[in-house]
């Protein structure tokens, strides 16, 4: 069979992993990702063409994809309605997969109303996972067999814990305004005073990450004069380096908008910590009371640090990393992927 990929903009390093397997699959004779280029350019080792675009993230289309659709057995696509060449095409009855996250927060009654005649043409819809699978199927009112929960996560090569020196409440990812970051600067220097003023031991707290927004948390650091007890570090990306930052981690804390993290923290087996308000991104359904601390407002967070400072986590990590063994490992996403992709060629 002959599988084509739209992406609606580049192709991320996280994915590589699923599009090298797929290519090497047997009964994939012919693979391509078409992309635009945009925002990540792709290198894996898979056959890939950048396409030239009009428009911006919010609005645009390909150029040149219905000289490709008719080639390919399958055609699966981002189900991003913004990105018109993403799903336009789905009416030519070809057999189409959309692979999405599935309803965005704040869809508009014409996003709703093109959700319900794009779902009906297509032939199977991939979204993150089941919360996101029931509420697509509630709302959209979709037949639930057609809606594929695959648990998407990313590729980590070297997952696993043991015990040792943890002293970090750790942040990683994207250094962004969105992620509640100077709050959860504003929390630690209360977790930092309670222990002080108890005479107790504490946890430092690093960044790990890479954006403009990290010189604006430098200052707020400099301001409260917590400077010796939060730590800055560029992004990381090999596993080896992720592992060795996780490894000396106490919990993973993100204030707002979990996101990707939450797969790394969980197979180094480090449980996470976030407020219930402001989530958008579907990794906060893989959260639940025995990996995570889940407190309903930010202005929590720093009785959080303050518990687990007195706290032995031991049953916890070793649930947070049997939960990544069970449900988020790269195998169980391809697999459900691959599966979908066979099904619908042979219907």
């Amino acid at each position: 069979m002959k599988v084509l990929f739209i992406l609606e903009a580049g192709i991320p390093e996280y994915r590589n992993f699923l599009f090298e397997r797929l290519a090497k699959e047997d009964s994939i004779t012919e693979l391509l990702i078409l992309h635009n280029g945009l925002t990540y350019g792709g290198d894996g080792e898979y056959p890939s063409k950048k396409l030239k675009y009009i428009g911006n993230s919010t609005f645009g289309f390909h150029l040149g994809v219905l000289n490709y659709i008719f080639k390919y057995d399958i055609v699966v696509s981002s189900y991003n309605l913004r990105i018109i060449s993403c799903w336009l095409p789905v009416f030519l009855k070809k057999k189409w997969i959309f692979w999405g996250k599935g309803l965005g927060s704040n869809e508009s009654k014409l996003v709703e109303v093109l959700r319900r005649v794009t779902a009906r043409s297509a032939w199977s819809i991939l979204v993150y996972n089941d919360v996101k699978k029931e509420e697509f199927v509630n709302k959209i009112g979709c037949n639930s067999e057609k809606i594929i929960a695959y648990q998407n996560t990313v590729q980590i090569s070297n997952p696993g814990f043991r015990d040792g020196i943890r002293d970090y409440f750790t942040y990683f990812g994207r250094i962004q305004e969105r992620k509640g970051l100077e709050d959860l600067i504003v929390e630690y220097d209360k977790y930092l005073k309670i222990r002080t003023k108890e005479n107790k031991e504490f946890y430092k707290l690093k960044f790990v990450g890479n954006g403009d927004y990290k010189d604006h948390l430098t200052h707020v650091v400099d301001e409260l004069k917590i400077n010796d007890n939060v730590e800055f570090y560029d992004g990381a990306y090999s596993d080896e380096e992720i592992k060795k930052h996780f490894k000396n981690t106490v919990a993973y804390v993100s204030p707002n908008n979990v996101g990707l993290a939450v797969i790394n923290s969980f197979a180094y087996g480090v449980p996470v910590i976030t407020a219930k308000e402001l989530q958008v991104g579907p990794e906060f359904f893989y959260l639940n009371n025995e990996n995570s601390f889940l407190v309903d407002k930010i202005e929590n967070i720093h009785s959080i640090f303050n518990k687990i400072s007195d706290m032995d986590l031991n049953k916890m990590r070793s649930y947070c990393y049997n939960y990544f063994l069970s449900n988020l490992t790269a195998d169980i996403m391809y697999k459900n992927f691959y599966r979908i992709i066979q099904k619908t060629y042979n219907e």
